[in-house]
């Protein structure tokens, strides 16, 4: 009897043990299961001096933080300074940079944590004296020959590849409405650029580069009209400016390559946003001097307001004079030959009759 109720009681214990693995195993599948989604991921955004980075149109520092709910969307552009351009792009230490599109870096849906660094770098600029010019200086061995230099100025010091940065002029008109806005003033890429419209509210910029651009418009008062960015992309096989907005607003402004001067007018509208479109270019003033015809003041032929009127209409249409020649020459020839005829006949009834 005692061993029946030893073997019973083993069995219980075995299977009381089962059941308590069981239940420890069931226990911790359900605290696996239980991952906690975040509900925003954070943003690191870093950069170097050659340029800035905006958020939605604004100004991040460098080493800034910020969230972004997940799945939203996310958008920054890099604006380069003037002697710069944007070599690259890094998300978590992955290369972005063919991702980046007419100076612009999109997020459709963010759904980790990221970590992004835009890098810029110079562009090939002139070479920058050595020695100081106040001290002479020993004589020097003739050096090879010098990389080859754009025409905007700029060495190349690769010698076999162009300058990233393209450089052009940019001209228009800035509009308040349908009405031209004399006096306004342009602040674009957060004063790398200044320029004020005149009294016919045209504009000029010396110098402007491809690549993304942010602009503010303020009045005669320093009162904010508008505030806008936008692209300039240069393309191997357009022929003229054009302008283009994506679905989110942004305005990409087409040139083809070799533009020297960009023609780009702003519209600014009431509620504080700006259209661009393709400016008309307007001729500049030839240096030419006006050639000056001797004067005919003593020749009375040429001082006759209508021979010389018709020697002016004969120049300028000389078949239309030819026709008139012929006509004339016919008529002359029929002239002569009915006073011939008249005068025969008239001999004819003079003579005298046998």
């Amino acid at each position: 009897m005692k061993k029946a109720c030893s073997v019973l009681l083993s069995v219980l214990l075995i299977f009381t043990m089962q059941l308590c693995v069981f239940a420890e195993a069931g226990e911790i599948g359900k605290t696996q299961l239980k991952t906690v989604v975040p509900n925003t991921h954070e943003i690191t955004v870093t950069y170097n001096d050659g340029g800035y980075v905006l958020k939605d149109g604004n100004l991040i520092a460098s080493g800034a933080k910020f969230a972004v709910d997940r799945f939203d969307s996310l958008s920054l552009g890099a604006v380069a300074k003037l002697d710069s351009h944007l070599e690259r792009v890094t998300v978590n230490g992955k290369d972005y940079t063919g991702k980046l599109q007419y100076g612009m870096l999109r997020f459709d849906s963010v759904t980790t944590n990221m970590n992004i660094v835009f890098t810029f770098k110079k562009c090939f600029g002139p070479t920058e004296p050595t020695t100081n010019p106040t001290e002479p200086t020993e004589p020097t061995r003739p050096t090879e020959p010098t990389a080859p230099t754009d025409p905007s100025g700029t060495t190349n010091p690769g010698g076999d590849h162009e300058d990233p940065c393209v450089r052009m002029g940019m001209n228009g008109n800035v509009y308040r409405g349908k009405n031209l806005f004399p006096g306004a003033k342009l602040d674009i890429d957060l004063g790398e650029i200044k320029a004020e419209a005149g009294k016919d509210g045209a504009y000029s910029v010396d110098v402007i580069k491809d690549g993304f651009h942010v602009v503010t418009i303020t009045d005669e008062n320093g009162e904010v009209a508008g505030k806008t960015t936008f692209s300039v992309s240069v393309s191997d096989t357009a022929t003229e400016t054009t302008v283009i907005k994506l679905d989110d607003g942004s305005q990409i402004a087409i040139v083809p390559k070799g533009t020297n001067t960009l023609w780009l007018d702003f519209v600014v509208n009431d509620d504080g946003t700006i259209n661009i479109v393709p400016g008309t270019p307007v001729e500049e003033p030839t240096n030419e001097v006006p050639v000056t015809k001797p004067s005919d003041s003593g020749n009375p032929i040429m001082n006759n307001p209508v021979i010389s009127k018709t020697g002016e209409l004969i120049r300028e249409n000389p078949l239309a004079a030819a026709a008139v020649f012929l006509c004339g020459l016919s008529l002359i020839f029929f002239i002569i030959l009915r006073k011939k005829r008249k005068d025969d006949e008239e001999e004819e009834n003079t003579k005298p009759v046998c």
